[in-house]
């Protein structure tokens, strides 16, 4: 976190999101900041989909690789970012 800064109002993405542990942290320094969450694995979606569900619409997820992170953040209109682990 220290490297990333999230920023009030600023628009993240965690690219392998897994529980959504390192979104969480994002979601919590940034304020009113925004997240998408990309995993692969459906299952663990689901977890992070649950672990994140405090943040409301600020946490939004998709079921996608990390190579197809390019077209889902045109898809769900998500840049520019602010910031991507």
């Amino acid at each position: 976190m220290s490297f990333l800064l999230p920023s009030a109002s600023g628009s993240y993405c965690d690219a392998t999101l897994g529980a959504g542990g390192h979104g969480r942290a994002i979601l919590e320094r940034s304020g009113s900041g925004r997240l998408l969450g990309l995993d692969r694995d459906a299952e663990i979606l689901e977890v992070a989909k649950q672990n994140l569900a405090p943040f409301g619409d600020r946490a939004r997820f998709a079921h996608a690789r990390f190579s197809q992170i390019r077209s889902v953040l045109e898809q769900t209109q998500a840049l520019p970012l602010d910031g991507c682990i």
